[in-house]
């Protein structure tokens, strides 16, 4: 994806930025004016484009989706097809594949690059297998929606690029981050969490020590029971329709951890309507899962991301996990989530592939605006039947 900073136009630029060119050199160009303006991007996309574009129609597809994405790693995915009315209804995405010589440098680029690193893009390119994942993915979701309109299947397409693009800016900016800021990285687990084990553990140890006195608190002891049980089902999309005061925050925990345990998944998400409920649920299960007999685990297990939260309540390190939802356990809002899988640019698609392999526990699911219902529902099955997720929708 940065195979064009190789060219001499990014070199000066970079060289300049960073004081390694005297401002009296012949090559010294004017960095701040020229940020965001030296495309390094459409070299490697037309790289990828010319290895892998054919006569074969799959590997064709392939091609296109992983040029999209590499051009797209600064801008957020570029549209394929106008929308403008200079350009509507106009294939856009072969004008950047056919984008100049004098712009792109991609031949320049290719003949200084490291040899062994282009090698290995020329051995994962010729590699079949990797075409042939992605267009398996894709009629998988043909499959699956055989029976719906044309519209709702290509928006899976869409979402399946997404996922796509999401790893690749999560990489890029991780690895950016963390080579100009080197204090970052002990701040990320990368998936190295508490095991669900111990967490599941303080969890049944904080259940058993309730003591009912009241007719309602056996009730909440079925309902908590109920979602034990359900753990052990197979991933999909599930219901929780509990009365106000039932228990339902540490009913759907005890079944998320326990089916995220059962079938190895990697998180659990909480996306809740209101930051008031929140602020309460997160505090609530932080006390639990975070308890004070085990200090090494304070501020490692249970994330908040939401609008509420000011700069001084957060910590280094809860600021640099927001940015890509990297804990055990998650809560944010329907606004984050909404924005994860549909926003602009690449703050909110960088998220997007921790909601695979995860347990999302939706709160409050009512509350979900009319005019969204079509493509969260839409979303919702692409994660649950193509991304190993299992959803739950919680309601009062």
């Amino acid at each position: 994806h940065d195979l064009g900073k190789y060219s001499k136009e990014f070199q000066d630029y970079l060289r300049s930025a960073v004081g390694l060119l005297d401002v009296d050199a012949d090559d010294y160009v004017d960095a701040k004016g020229l940020k965001g303006k030296v495309d390094h991007s459409t070299a490697g996309a037309q790289y990828i484009w010319k290895k892998l574009a054919g006569e074969d129609p799959q590997q064709r597809v392939a091609a296109q989706v992983l040029a999209l994405c590499v051009a797209s790693h600064h801008s957020g995915l570029i549209d394929c097809i106008g929308g403008d009315a200079s350009n509507f209804g106009q294939a856009v995405f072969p004008r950047r594949m056919l984008k100049v010589q004098d712009k792109t440098h991609r031949d320049e680029v290719l003949r200084v690059a490291d040899k062994d690193l282009i090698a290995r893009c020329d051995e994962l390119l010729s590699d079949r297998n990797m075409s042939a994942a992605f267009i398996s993915l894709l009629d998988r979701i043909g499959q699956h929606n055989a029976d719906a309109s044309v519209t709702l299947t290509h928006q899976q397409f869409g979402l399946a690029v997404r996922l796509l693009f999401s790893c690749l800016i999560d990489a890029d900016r991780i690895d950016s981050a963390d080579f100009e800021h080197r204090r970052t990285r002990r701040f990320r687990p990368l998936g190295d969490y508490v095991p669900w084990s111990i967490l599941l553990g303080r969890l049944e140890t904080h259940l058993q020590a309730f003591t009912p006195r009241h007719p309602i608190d056996n009730l909440r002891n079925q309902i908590s029971a109920q979602c034990l049980a359900a753990a052990g089902r197979i991933g999909g999309v599930y219901t929780l329709t509990v009365p106000t005061g039932g228990g339902k925050t540490l009913a759907s925990l005890r079944f998320a951890l326990h089916h995220a345990q059962q079938r190895r998944l990697d998180r659990v998400i909480y996306i809740i309507p209101f930051t008031s409920i929140i602020d309460q649920n997160a505090r609530d299960v932080r006390a639990v899962l975070e308890p004070a007999e085990a200090p090494q685990d304070t501020g490692k297990v249970v994330l908040e991301h939401h609008a509420s939260l000011t700069p001084e309540q957060q910590t280094w390190r809860e600021k640099v996990l927001t940015e890509n939802w990297d804990a055990p356990v998650v809560f944010t809002t329907m606004v984050q989530f909404l924005d994860s899988l549909f926003g602009g640019g690449t703050r909110g698609a960088r998220r997007m592939h921790q909601l695979a392999n995860a347990v999302l526990v939706f709160d409050e699911i009512q509350t979900l605006p009319i005019k969204c219902v079509h493509l969260f529902n839409n979303a919702i099955n692409f994660l649950a039947e193509q991304c190993n997720t299992t959803v739950l929708l919680c309601t009062a």
